[in-house]
């Protein structure tokens, strides 16, 4: 599903970027998203 997502027309992915949302979206479908944002907030703070 996920490679799906990152094949939409247009969209372009560099392999850091797509790395990053895979993480991102196993977080969220996880439940983990409150924590990974508190920590990518705190980290550009």
């Amino acid at each position: 599903m996920t490679g799906v997502r990152l094949k939409g027309q247009g969209m372009r992915w560099a392999e850091r970027g797509a790395a990053g949302m895979a993480i991102l979206r196993a977080d969220f479908s996880n439940g983990d998203w409150g924590r990974r944002s508190r920590e990518i907030l705190d980290a550009a703070a």
